[in-house]
């Protein structure tokens, strides 16, 4: 409709504003038919984007079909893999999060530990996962990592 009726050829930014407003309504499949339809289905945007989304949706089949095409493309990173293991977890599929964790290990891929800064009465105060401070300025501080929530599940598992 671009071209034949307003003369404009869509571009990468175009197909990524329809892959976002696509997978916002939860509407994975029509954003995975714009990424394959699009002349610039090698872009690790739209890939990523659909990834991404995975995580709100639990899907892990169109997760994993995006992470796949990451890896073709030779574009993938540690933060993929990392949100892979995450959309397994959601999904309560404990081997899934083990195939992650073994994956990222054997490749040697490095994931950088998650860190926050808190501003307290003009000081700044870092802490990396777990390592946060136990309390500022008197109050206590907690941090639950994701995989701990459900200690059942995954009780065995270290973080990534």
């Amino acid at each position: 409709m671009m071209i034949s009726k307003f003369n404009l050829k869509p571009g990468i930014k175009h197909y990524g504003c329809m892959v976002d407003l696509y997978v916002r309504a939860g509407m994975l499949e029509k954003a995975l038919e714009v990424i394959s339809s699009s002349p610039s289905k090698d872009c690790p945007v739209l890939w990523r984007t659909l990834l991404g989304s995975c995580k709100i949706h639990r899907n892990v089949e169109m997760g994993e079909t995006a992470m796949r095409n990451l890896v073709q493309l030779g574009v993938s990173s540690a933060r993929d893999y990392v949100l892979l293991a995450t959309i397994y977890a959601a999904s309560k599929d404990p081997e899934g999060v083990a195939r992650m964790r073994k994956l990222i290990k054997s490749q040697g891929i490095k994931t950088t530990p998650g860190w926050s800064w808190i501003e307290v009465d003009s000081d700044e105060e870092q802490g990396h996962t777990p390592d946060l401070p136990p309390t500022i300025n008197g109050s206590s501080f907690h941090h639950t990592r994701y995989w701990e929530r459900d200690e059942n599940l995954y009780s065995d598992q270290q973080p990534l």
